[in-house]
């Protein structure tokens, strides 16, 4: 099974005391996860996720997240 975004980061097997290095809008321990105020994960995109570009004040609670 395909881990979802892997191989966004080229991390799907870490090396022992390794981490990945994720694209820039990536995050996790494996690189499966778009950072806060970003969506929409895909290993074509350069930077791995979009931003969100909600209107923040109209978002539940002010916060930059898009779900």
């Amino acid at each position: 099974m395909e881990v979802l975004g892997y191989p966004l980061g080229g991390c799907g097997q870490v090396p022992s005391g390794q981490l990945c290095e994720c694209k820039q809008n990536v995050m996790g321990h494996i690189c499966d996860q778009c950072k806060p105020g970003f969506y929409g994960l895909d290993r074509n995109n350069p930077l791995g996720c979009r931003p969100c570009e909600c209107h923040v004040p109209g978002t539940a609670s002010g916060l930059h997240v898009c779900d």
